[in-house]
């Protein structure tokens, strides 16, 4: 229950598209350190691009930029796999296809 409350908060903040201006989520994770921490780690795709965004303490880090999504999962995949390997929990937020404006 608490994990979809800091799902629904993130989507919420005005921080989570900072960097997005009409981009398409393809993978989403949200992982948490004994329910207590929250992290967020997100491909969007834009027009001919990609972007890796991680998001700690409610403000958006451009991890990476690419022009393959590809090359974005496997930064993404990366990031995750760091997260579980220091004992974070991560867990797929939303499906794909989730789509953020900045207006």
């Amino acid at each position: 229950m608490i994990s979809k409350l800091i799902i629904l908060l993130m989507t919420l903040n005005p921080w989570f598209g900072v960097f997005a201006y009409k981009a398409i989520v393809t993978h989403h994770n949200v992982c948490s350190y004994k329910d207590m921490t929250y992290r967020s780690v997100r491909v969007q795709k834009q027009d001919d691009k990609c972007d890796v965004i991680y998001t700690k303490l409610g403000k958006d880090e451009r991890i990476a930029s690419r022009k393959a999504e590809d090359s974005c999962k496997t930064v993404f995949n990366t990031i995750v796999k760091n997260l579980e390997e220091g004992r974070w929990s991560c867990r797929k937020a939303f499906a794909s296809g989730f789509t953020i404006e900045n207006s």
